[in-house]
């Protein structure tokens, strides 16, 4: 299947390099391309301009690529100039390896904080350091939580468990929970990380990813727990090998940061 979105493994790569590309960056204008694509074009010292690139619920990457700019800004367009053109990048993160970045500006006024929401339909929301709303992309009222003007922003529930964050009794524990379920199932729910993750996971520990999670052994568990632990090590501090994986017919498939066994 093409690839569509970010994954929260994606998100970890561009993170580590975007915080070295955007350091002592400031914001010299700010594009909206259609309803859900932002993009900031910044300046930074002895370098090209570059161009911050993100897409509600898809995407978040730096390009030398410019695009053809709308004539007439959108409202919410307009606002962030009003914001933060002429700011500077202060830092961007990720939360929680939830696919949700921060990026932090410092205004004439005090820091300011976007918010790119890269799951579902996305959202970009502005929120002062207190985490007020000041502006979004898109307001909405939901279950559990309101994207509103003059509201704190209150973060999604978890996808699942940090893989950052897990222990290796945490891990076997949820095992042993799923019972019957497969084991491709419950690791790409448990962590949130999505089914391709979860089957590479399980391919470089050699277990079979139709395995029923009770069938386990400890040393199955230890193997998927190391796995895991070298994966976030491979996006998070190590040196990226990113691909452009090309199906049989030599069409576009995916763009991964790190060579995947299952390609």
């Amino acid at each position: 299947m093409r690839k569509k979105e970010f994954s929260s493994f994606d998100i970890a790569a561009a993170i580590k390099e975007l915080k070295t590309t955007l350091a002592e960056c400031r914001v010299n204008n700010i594009y909206q391309l259609d309803e859900k694509t932002v993009i900031f074009k910044l300046h930074k010292t002895d370098m090209s301009p570059i161009r911050l690139v993100m897409e509600a619920g898809r995407r978040l990457h730096a390009t030398s690529y410019a695009e053809e700019n709308p004539a007439e800004p959108p409202s919410f367009c307009m606002a962030l100039r009003k914001y933060l053109r002429n700011a500077w990048v202060a830092g961007i993160d990720q939360y929680e390896f939830e696919r949700i970045v921060t990026i932090s500006f410092r205004t004439k006024t005090g820091v300011l904080k976007l918010v790119v929401e890269l799951f579902g339909d996305g959202n970009i929301i502005l929120t002062n350091e207190n985490n007020v709303i000041i502006h979004a992309l898109a307001f909405k009222k939901m279950r559990d939580r309101d994207i509103l003007h003059n509201v704190v922003l209150e973060l999604p529930p978890s996808s699942g468990k940090n893989p950052f964050k897990v222990t290796l009794c945490e891990l076997e524990e949820a095992y042993k929970i799923a019972g019957e379920t497969e084991v491709v199932r419950s690791t790409a729910r448990f962590l949130g990380v999505g089914g391709v993750y979860a089957e590479e996971i399980l391919l470089r520990a050699n277990v079979d990813k139709t395995k029923h999670c009770n069938t386990l052994t400890s040393d199955d568990v230890k193997r998927i727990f190391d796995v895991i632990q070298a994966l976030l090590a491979a996006v998070s501090g190590g040196s990226l090998e990113a691909c452009i994986v090309l199906g049989e017919d030599g069409q576009f498939l995916d763009v991964v940061p790190i060579k995947l066994k299952r390609y």
